[in-house]
């Protein structure tokens, strides 16, 4: 199911649908170590491999590529997804990752809550949650300075692709945390 609109503008950020001119950007970025083993997926292994990945994206409708409106150049990727953790729910949980290049410039954070102000205002969400290993201080520093409550750590929960399993802690915020912090 197709949650996501396929553009979303911020101030400095327009979150678009994939396309294939964004495939080689979106290598550059994911096939090396800092990306993708933070966020669960292993590093892209070839440009096919990222055309696939796009493909699969924009099949799903879930994901949007994070881009700057200057100039309209991929920087990472966005997400809501049915939350697999609490089945039987009405829970989406947000993903995203970001081109090292544009790390602490507040892009994550912004991509995020554009997302989060989404589902929250014009899916009318209850809940949203994220994931993120223990030791992913800034994707915790994120969803703490967007209103998420840590709920705990899952222990030995996610299996990662080399086979490897790891504690994934567990975020939340609910549609009345998000009116106190956004709109009070």
């Amino acid at each position: 199911m197709k949650i996501l609109p396929n553009v979303i503008e911020t101030e400095r950020l327009r979150l678009r649908r994939p396309e294939k001119r964004d495939a080689e950007e979106f290598f550059r970025y994911a096939s090396g170590n800092r990306v993708g083993p933070m966020a669960g997926w292993q590093p892209h292994r070839s440009l096919r491999d990222t055309k696939q990945i796009l493909a699969h994206y924009n099949k799903e409708g879930n994901v949007l590529v994070i881009t700057k409106k200057e100039d309209d150049t991929m920087i990472g990727t966005v997400g809501l997804h049915k939350d697999d953790h609490r089945p039987g729910t009405d829970t989406w949980q947000i993903g995203y990752a970001l081109s090292p290049a544009h790390w602490h410039e507040g892009y994550a954070t912004e991509a995020a809550l554009a997302i989060v102000r989404y589902a929250f205002e014009d899916h009318l969400f209850r809940i949203v949650t994220a994931y993120c290993y223990p030791e992913n201080t800034r994707s915790r520093q994120l969803l703490e300075n967007l209103g998420f409550r840590f709920e705990g750590c899952m222990r030995k929960s996610y299996l990662l692709y080399d086979g490897t399993i790891h504690d994934l802690d567990c975020f939340s915020l609910t549609v009345e945390e998000y009116i106190e912090k956004y709109h009070s």
